[in-house]
C-alpha cells in the first residue's frame, strides 16, 4: 500500500485515525402509482405529474424537514392489473449515522432515521403552476433490506385522476457508506462557476432527443426496402490518417443514410453544434453540496431516462457500488468482462490497462495506465500503477490517508475500464460487427432475398447509429473528447483507430478460452453468454440449411458470394487461424454469419447496467486528477476526497449512456412477420420456418434459466446481471 506522509497543518486533528464513522443511507429508488383506475390526464409537453417527498426525522424540527421532489412521473405500458401504473425515477437518499458495526435500520422512533415519509402527488400545469390532487405517508420504512412499500393513496380533490383504491409504492435500497463519501457538504476554493453552453445545450435537449427516437416493439420492425446497391454512399474515415510504424493500417466506411430511420434536424446540426460551441478541457465545475446532493442533482437533470435498478422490473439493483465487493462485479459480470484475463501464474485474474500510458492524457489530468489484480475468487487484492507504485485495500483499521488513496486507485480502475470498454464497444461492435454486417446485406443482397428477409432485422437502425456517433464519441469537438481527459490527437482518436487496426475474426467462445475465463464459474460469459452463443448460431446455421438446402445452392448465388467476400476482407478473416476461411461454403458461412449475428443480438448488450456509472458522480470520473501528494488527510476544499466528478465528466458519461440505452426491439419479443406476407411468399411460403419456432422456444427457457440463477444467487452467481436476458438484449445493434 502507498503510504503519504501527513500534510503539516491539515484540519484532521488525528490524520491516521480510521475512519470510524458509517453512514447508512436510505435509498428511495422510486415511486409508482399503482391500482389507479382511470389515465392521468394528458396536456402539453410542459404539463406533468410529480411527487413531492417530505422526510420527517425523529425529534426534528420543521426547519429540519428533507424536501425533494421526484422527476416527472411516466406510464408504465402493460403494467397494473387494477388499472394505469405511473413511476418515477427517484434517488432520493436519507442519511442515518451509526456506529460502525450498527446497522441502523430506518424504523419509526429511531433517532438514527426518518420518522415518516410523507408523499404529496402533484400536478404542473405550464402557466399556472402546481397542484395537490393526493397525499399518502409511510410511517414505518425500513432500511435493512431492499423493500417495497405500500400505503394508500388519497384523493384531495373529489372526481379527480386519483381514485379511492389507488396506491403509492415506494421501492426502498439501503446502502452504506464511509465517512468519506457521505461527511459534509463539499465547498471547493476553485469552482470553475457555470456550466460550459455546450453541457447546457445537451442537458436540455439530449434526454428529449433520446425518447423521441421510435420505440417499437419486434412485431413491427420494417421489411427491406431498399434495392441492393453496391455503389452504396459510404462516409469514410481515418483513410489518410498517417499510422506509427508498427500500427496496422485503418480505414473506416459506414453508410451515410439508413434504409428506414432518417436523420432529424437534431441530428444533422450535431456537427455544427460541435464546431460552434467552444471547447475547453481545463473547465471543471464542481456539483455543490455532497455526494448525495450531487446523486440528487443528476436525477433532477436525466428525469426517467436511465432506469438504474430496473425499476419496474425488479431484476438487477446495484447497492453500495463503490465498495471493494462491488470491484468483482464490474470486472466478472458488468463492463470488464470483456477485458478480465486470468494472470500468467493461473493463479487469480487481471485486468492490464498499463498500456494506456501511451495514450497522451491533457495537462493536468491523470494518465487512466493501471493494472488491478483479483484472487482465485474475483476479490481485488491490488492495483498497480506504471511508475511501480502498489496500492492494496484498505480496510477500516487503516489510516484516514490510506482509506482515501485506496478509494482513489479504484475510481481510476473503474474509468479506465469504463473508457476502454466503451471505445472497444463502438470501434468493435457498431462499426466493424454491426456495421459490415448490415453494408453487405445492403450492397449486395436484393429486398426480398431470402437471407436479407431472415436477417434484416439485426440491423434495424445500425447505419443510423453509426452516423450519429461520429459526431458525438469520436469527432474532435464531440462530446467524449470534451469529457475525457486524453488529447485528441494521440489521445482519444489513437484509441478508436488501435480498437479498428487491431480487429480480427475470431469466436467469442475462442476469445473466453484465450483470455482464460472460460472455466471461471463467476464469470458471466462463460454461463449466460455461451448459453446464448450457442443459442444464437444454431439458429443462424439452421436457417442457412433452410435458405441453402445443399452447397450447390449457396456455389449459385452470386450476390451471396459477394457479400461473404466483403465480410471477408472487412472482418479480416484472411487473420483466423483455426479455419481457412477464404473457402465460400455452407460452413464457413454459418461460422462468419453466426458470429456476427451473436454480436449485433447478444454480446452488444452487454455492457453492464451502465446506467448506475453514470448516475452516481463519484463511480467514475473522466476528468480523473491526481491528488497532491499528502492530501490524503486534507480536507481544505482543494480536493474533492468524495471523488465526485465534475459536472461536465459525470453529464457526458449520462448523455453516452442515454445514447447506448435507447429502448429498442429485444430478442425476447416476436418478429414471425417478416416471414409472412407478400414480401416473403417465394423467399419462405410456408411461413416462418422450423429454425425460428425453434429459436423462440429456446429463447424463452434461456430467459427462464438466467432469471432462475439470479434468484438462487452463491458463490459462483454472486450477482444478478442481465446482459444476456433476450428480453434485456437488443434485436439489433440500434443504440
Amino acid at each position: 500500500m502507498e503510504k503519504m506522509k501527513t500534510k503539516q497543518g491539515s484540519n484532521d486533528k488525528n490524520p491516521d485515525k480510521p475512519q470510524d464513522v458509517m453512514y447508512h443511507i436510505l435509498e428511495i429508488d422510486s415511486i409508482k402509482i399503482i391500482d389507479n383506475k382511470t389515465q392521468l390526464k394528458e396536456g402539453k409537453p410542459d404539463d406533468y405529474y410529480y411527487v413531492e417527498l417530505t422526510c420527517n426525522q425523529e425529534g426534528g424540527t420543521d426547519e429540519e424537514k428533507e424536501v425533494f421532489e421526484s422527476v416527472k412521473m411516466r406510464k408504465l405500458e402493460g403494467k397494473g392489473e387494477g388499472g394505469h401504473s405511473y413511476i418515477a425515477a427517484v434517488n432520493y437518499l436519507i442519511r442515518s449515522k451509526s456506529g460502525p458495526k450498527e446497522i441502523g435500520p430506518y424504523l419509526k422512533g429511531s433517532k438514527s432515521g426518518p420518522k415518516e415519509i410523507e408523499c404529496v402527488v402533484k400536478r404542473h400545469v405550464e402557466g399556472i403552476g402546481n397542484s395537490v390532487i393526493a397525499s399518502a405517508n409511510f410511517p414505518n420504512i425500513h432500511g435493512t433490506e431492499r423493500s417495497t412499500n405500500v400505503a394508500p393513496l388519497k384523493p384531495q380533490t373529489p372526481n379527480e385522476v386519483i381514485k379511492d383504491g389507488s396506491k403509492l409504492e415506494i421501492l426502498a435500497v439501503p446502502h452504506c457508506w464511509t465517512r468519506q463519501y457521505a461527511d459534509s457538504p463539499f465547498e471547493s476554493h476553485d469552482n470553475d462557476g457555470e456550466l460550459p453552453g455546450y453541457f447546457n445545450i445537451f442537458i436540455e435537449h439530449f434526454p428529449g432527443f433520446v425518447e423521441s427516437q421510435s420505440k417499437i416493439g419486434a412485431s413491427e420492425l420494417p421489411i427491406p426496402k431498399d434495392d441492393a446497391d453496391e455503389d452504396l454512399k459510404m462516409i469514410t474515415e481515418f483513410e489518410d490518417k498517417p499510422q506509427e510504424l508498427g500500427r496496422p493500417s485503418v480505414l473506416l466506411q459506414f453508410p451515410a443514410e439508413d434504409e428506414h430511420v432518417k436523420k432529424d434536424l437534431t441530428i444533422k446540426l450535431l456537427p455544427l453544434l460541435d464546431n460552434w460551441l467552444s471547447a475547453d478541457n481545463s473547465k471543471n465545475t464542481q456539483f455543490k453540496g455532497n455526494r448525495l446532493a450531487a446523486i440528487h442533482h443528476v436525477r433532477k437533470v436525466v428525469g426517467n431516462l436511465l432506469d438504474e435498478h430496473k425499476f419496474d422490473e425488479g431484476l438487477v439493483v446495484w447497492e453500495n457500488v463503490l465498495t471493494d465487493e462491488a470491484m468483482k462485479r464490474i470486472m466478472f459480470s458488468s463492463l470488464g468482462q470483456h477485458l478480465v484475463k486470468r494472470c500468467k501464474d493461473g493463479e487469480g485474474f487481471e485486468v492490464d490497462l498499463l498500456h494506456m500510458l501511451h495514450y497522451k492524457a491533457r495537462k493536468g489530468y491523470e494518465s487512466f495506465a493501471c493494472r488491478a489484480t483479483f484472487n482465485k475468487d474475483g476479490d481485488i487484492i491490488k492495483v498497480e500503477e506504471p511508475n511501480g507504485k502498489t496500492f492494496k485495500p484498505a480496510k477500516s483499521h487503516d489510516s484516514k490517508n490510506d482509506q482515501r488513496w485506496w478509494e482513489w486507485i479504484k475510481q481510476k480502475v473503474r474509468t479506465a475500464t469504463f473508457i476502454s470498454t466503451q471505445l472497444l464497444h463502438l470501434s468493435v461492435e457498431h462499426y466493424t460487427w454491426g456495421n459490415y454486417g448490415c453494408t453487405a446485406l445492403r450492397k449486395f443482397l436484393p429486398k426480398n432475398h431470402a437471407f436479407r428477409i431472415a436477417f434484416s432485422v439485426h440491423f434495424w437502425r445500425t447505419a443510423f447509429t453509426c452516423s450519429v456517433s461520429a459526431p458525438l464519441l469520436y469527432s474532435k469537438r464531440g462530446l467524449l473528447s470534451r469529457v475525457a481527459n486524453v488529447e485528441y490527437e494521440g489521445g482519444l482518436e489513437q484509441m478508436i483507430m488501435d480498437n479498428l487496426g487491431n480487429f480480427k475474426f475470431g469466436t467469442y467462445t475462442e476469445d473466453l478460452k484465450k483470455r482464460g475465463v472460460d472455466n471461471c464459474a463467476f464469470h458471466v460469459g462463460t454461463t449466460d453468454g455461451v448459453d446464448l452463443h450457442k443459442i444464437i448460431v444454431d439458429y443462424v446455421a439452421d436457417m442457412i440449411d433452410v435458405i441453402y438446402p445443399n452447397d450447390k445452392d449457396l456455389e449459385n448465388d452470386e450476390h451471396m458470394k459477394k457479400a461473404y467476400y466483403f465480410l471477408f476482407e472487412n472482418l479480416k478473416c484472411n487473420l483466423y487461424q483455426s479455419k481457412d476461411l477464404g473457402l465460400y461454403n455452407k460452413s464457413n458461412m454459418k461460422l462468419v454469419w453466426g458470429e456476427i449475428v451473436f454480436h449485433v443480438s447478444g454480446l452488444h448488450s452487454s455492457i453492464g447496467n451502465v446506467q448506475a456509472w453514470a448516475l452516481d458522480p463519484s463511480f467514475i470520473n473522466m476528468r480523473l486528477k491526481r491528488p497532491a501528494r499528502g492530501d490524503g488527510n486534507a480536507d481544505d476544499g482543494k480536493f474533492r476526497w468524495d471523488l465526485v466528478a465534475p459536472m461536465e465528466a459525470n453529464y457526458g458519461v449520462v448523455m453516452i449512456a442515454a445514447f447506448a440505452c435507447m429502448k429498442s426491439p429485444t430478442l425476447a419479443q416476436d418478429w414471425e412477420h417478416m416471414f409472412t406476407g407478400d414480401h416473403a411468399k417465394d423467399a419462405f411460403p410456408s411461413g416462418a420456418p422450423d429454425a425460428y419456432i425453434k429459436l423462440r422456444k429456446s429463447l424463452d427457457e434461456l430467459e427462464d434459466v438466467i432469471v432462475t440463477r439470479n434468484k438462487n444467487l452463491d458463490k459462483t452467481r454472486e450477482f444478478t446481471c442481465d446482459d444476456f436476458l433476450p428480453s434485456n438484449c437488443e434485436l439489433s445493434i440500434a443504440g
